[in-house]
């Protein structure tokens, strides 16, 4: 009996660990860039080319998808393209968002500076 009382109480303050309302507020931070957005979860395999991923840096690798249309990029990264996850490992972007990502990955597309 004590062991099964042991067990229940365990569990039920398990989802309390590590549990911290600030960081979960999301209503207060700060919206971040497209750049800081690009490096949080792109950058890993657009810097490297990782998995055939196109590199940022590299006009050639953007040239190669010319013929596709923004909104045709746009889909790619939202359903996912080969070993790309679906939203591009950026699931809290909104699709807006992702639309300037794909701006600013492609060296060949023409991209508005940011107002700060």
């Amino acid at each position: 009996m004590r062991s099964k009382f042991i067990l229940i109480s365990l569990a039920s303050t398990i989802p309390l660990v590590g549990c911290d309302a600030s960081q979960h507020s999301k209503a207060s931070e700060t919206p971040l860039t497209t750049e800081a957005r690009y490096f949080q979860s792109c950058a890993s395999c657009h810097e490297s080319g990782r998995a055939g991923a196109p590199k940022r840096s590299a006009p050639s690798d953007w040239a190669k998808r010319s013929h596709k249309s923004e909104d045709q990029m746009l889909r790619s990264v939202i359903e996912g393209y080969r070993g790309m996850p679906a939203r591009g490992m950026c699931v809290d972007c909104t699709d807006e968002e992702l639309r300037e990502l794909v701006k600013f990955l492609n060296p060949l597309s023409v991209v508005e500076p940011e107002a700060n």
